[in-house]
């Protein structure tokens, strides 16, 4: 889209009248939701945002196709094209935005600052500047957000469980996403801590990740931490190949591609995210405001373990890791 009709398509639907949380108490009727996502659909039907979200509203009586309908977005990795995808969203007179990370919620606050936003699973939105306290956010922006210290601290202490032979670990992440640097800076103290190196393999862009998975191999890495989060999550496929010829341990932040060939995964329980980003979504629809909805912390997280995998690496995964774990793959 060219910039000067994007730019007249912004303030045509930003000038249109329409329900907001601000100013009416009920919820209305039939009512809209905008999902917005960087990277293709399916990773997010595997982690439960396209999949498991519709599910959970209906137990406040919100059916698809009856009273709540839903926008899909999803930017196939590119990010420069979530503006765009969210005046789409706007256009389409949504009642709320419900995004997978802080990544879209940033792209979706600088298009509006009044329709309601919920995220679906955010890294710190403090110290990203989406808001200012997680008690109270004080704009338009609420959801569930990861504790990264804590599950930085878990990834990488069964990286070390796991692969007992590795010296240094790489972290591919997306560096574009708000947050995502302190989530690393958690891995990398918590590695160090472990007697391991850390090799940071940022991207920011789906061209990105094969020169960055080259550098995890000549920076001598021995395990990979894969953070699935913007556009990291849609070059999964790319990613499990390096991995396979490469004879590379992974851990990944979701465990579709253990089941596709990664090694193990530590994850949030998304069933149980799910039914809280339901809870908000309800909220936000029955009037509530963003500001006063205080960011919530997965209570759940699964682990999940792919023993085919580990015997073609060579690994032998402790019995107390796979008695820990939720899933294993024989």
């Amino acid at each position: 889209m060219k910039r000067r009709v994007f730019v007249a398509t912004i303030g045509a639907v930003l000038a249109a009248p329409r329900w907001a949380y601000s100013e009416h108490p009920g919820a209305p009727d039939r009512v809209r939701v905008g999902v917005l996502g960087v990277g293709p659909r399916a990773p997010y039907e595997a982690n439960g945002l396209a999949s498991l979200v519709p599910v959970a509203l209906r137990d406040y009586g919100r059916l698809e196709g009856r009273n709540i309908t839903f926008m899909w977005r999803f930017a196939d990795g590119q990010s420069e094209r979530l503006s765009e995808l969210v005046a789409e969203l706007i256009k389409g007179d949504v009642n709320v935005i419900v995004t997978a990370t802080n990544l879209e919620a940033a792209a979706a606050n600088r298009v509006t600052s009044s329709i309601p936003i919920v995220v679906y699973t955010g890294l710190d939105p403090v110290a990203s500047g989406l808001v200012q306290s997680l008690a109270r956010p004080g704009g338009n922006i609420t959801g569930v957000m990861w504790a990264e210290a804590s599950l930085a601290a878990k990834m990488v202490d069964l990286v070390a469980d796991a692969v007992p032979r590795a010296h240094r670990l790489a972290i591919l992440y997306d560096s574009t996403v708000p947050g995502i640097e302190a989530y690393a800076d958690a891995d990398e103290g918590v590695a160090r801590a472990r007697s391991l190196s850390v090799f940071r393999a940022r991207v920011s862009r789906p061209h990105d990740v094969s020169g960055a998975l080259a550098a995890t191999r000549s920076q001598g890495a021995e395990a990979l931490l894969v953070a699935g989060i913007g556009v990291v999550g849609a070059e999964t496929p790319r990613i499990l190949e390096f991995a396979r010829v490469n004879r590379m341990p992974t851990i990944f932040t979701w465990s579709a591609p253990v089941e596709r060939g990664g090694l193990m995964s530590y994850s949030p329980n998304w069933q149980h995210v799910s039914t809280r980003v339901a809870a908000l979504i309800d909220k936000v629809l029955r009037g509530a405001r963003p500001a006063d909805l205080p960011f919530e912390h997965p209570m759940l997280f699964n682990l999940a373990i792919n023993r085919r995998t580990a015997k073609a690496l060579g690994l032998t995964i402790p019995q107390s890791l796979l008695l820990r774990a939720d899933q294993v793959i024989e």
